[in-house]
């Protein structure tokens, strides 16, 4: 790789982190007073995401991992990931 490939990987990246940063602004992984608990797989993640930035869905579990989110099991066995979401910004 060159380095204006380099570059440009490090601005994309940059640009993830930022736009993963900015949605999880008011999410957490654990439970906290305020929040409710909204469970989302990777492709629900990516969906949201998508009119903003395609995110590959390795880099939006690289960074849910990185940020201590861990999977759940939902009612119907299917997994997606533990969020808790703020509910009153007031």
């Amino acid at each position: 790789m060159n380095q204006t490939e380099n570059n440009q990987n490090d601005q994309r990246q940059q640009l993830v982190q930022q736009v993963l940063d900015s949605y999880f602004t008011f999410r957490e992984n654990l439970p906290q007073d305020g929040y409710i608990q909204e469970n989302k797989t990777t492709l629900q993640i990516q969906d949201e995401l998508e009119t903003m930035l395609h995110i590959d869905v390795y880099d939006i579990a690289t960074y849910m991992l990185q940020h201590k989110y861990v999977p759940t099991t939902e009612g119907d066995g299917s997994v997606s990931w533990a969020i808790w979401r703020m509910i009153d910004r007031a």
